[in-house]
């Protein structure tokens, strides 16, 4: 059986690359990571996911949130060195 962490290494996705979808869509974590997976197959999808990111870094600097702003900005450089589409 199949853990969401394995579904995140499979895809290679960090977690917060998976919960900036997850709280964009409003889905649970696994069918988060599941989308993330289709999205990344082409260029407009990866477009999409970045625009997910972009929103939950607007959310964690809306308040304040250095932590996440930094783990965000971390899930930004890693998708776009990760998925050649973007």
């Amino acid at each position: 059986m199949l853990t969401y962490e394995d579904c995140i290494d499979f895809c290679n996705f960090t977690e917060e690359e998976v919960r900036a979808l997850q709280e964009s869509e409003n889905v649970p974590a696994l069918e988060a990571c599941i989308r993330a997976h289709g999205l990344a197959d082409n260029p407009r999808g990866c477009r999409q996911f970045l625009k997910y990111l972009q929103e939950r870094l607007e959310q964690v600097e809306a308040i304040n949130d250095r932590k996440a702003s930094r783990q965000v900005h971390d899930a930004m450089k890693h998708f776009t060195s990760t998925h050649h589409y973007t």
